[in-house]
């Protein structure tokens, strides 16, 4: 059973390195790049150490908890990877983290989207600042 799960996930680690290499926008890596590709719903196959489930930050181990979840309820694959195992740590190497996407996004275009939403976030909050304090004043 256990070399089952670790051909599975030698199998979709060599997925994951083709993709990166000819089909870059359906392969993300990082904590902040996949965390913004399941925002959006588009991962198909996450990869994670399971080392990122045993951080002595509590927050992060939450964050990452929160983020499986979030796959499987979007119909999402997860396969959390030992850090025991050669794939376990070739996926170390590489953040210990990386996603297989159902559909291409651009890094760059997402996170300038999100930079946009910051902002306009941000100027809402100072204009209803702005508003409170016109009206404590009247």
């Amino acid at each position: 059973m256990k070399e089952t799960k670790f051909a599975r996930e030698g199998i979709m680690l060599d997925k994951f390195f083709k993709m990166l290499a000819n089909d870059e926008l359906r392969a993300w890596y990082g904590p902040d790049h996949v965390q913004l590709a399941s925002d959006r719903g588009a991962i198909g196959t996450l990869l994670i150490a399971d080392e990122l489930f045993r951080s002595s930050d509590v927050v992060q181990r939450k964050k990452y908890v929160a983020l499986v979840d979030d796959v499987r309820s979007k119909g999402g694959e997860v396969l959390i990877f030992s850090s025991m195992h050669e794939s376990g740590q070739q996926l170390n190497q590489l953040t210990g983290i990386a996603a297989i996407l159902t559909f291409p996004l651009d890094v760059e275009v997402v996170e300038a989207e999100e930079k946009a939403a910051r902002e306009e976030e941000e100027e809402k909050r100072l204009e209803a600042e702005h508003e409170a304090g016109l009206a404590a004043g009247a």
